[in-house]
């Protein structure tokens, strides 16, 4: 397609600046002191798929 690489470096360059932009703007979730119910939902989701699932629940109480 004679596009030359420096471009197509560039182009992934400022996708991955609007992807975190995206992520910090939209998905993500600000937290206070305190609120621990959010950060163990995330280790127990993070933590479902691995060889722990059936454990997530301890195991997500135990990281937060």
């Amino acid at each position: 397609m004679k596009v030359h690489p420096t471009s197509i470096i560039s182009g992934y360059k400022l996708a991955a600046r609007e992807a975190v932009k995206y992520v910090t703007n939209v998905l993500a979730t600000k937290i206070k002191d305190g609120d621990n119910e959010i950060l163990i939902n995330t280790a127990r989701t993070s933590m479902s798929s691995k060889l722990i699932g059936p454990e997530s629940e301890l195991f997500s109480k135990l990281v937060v």
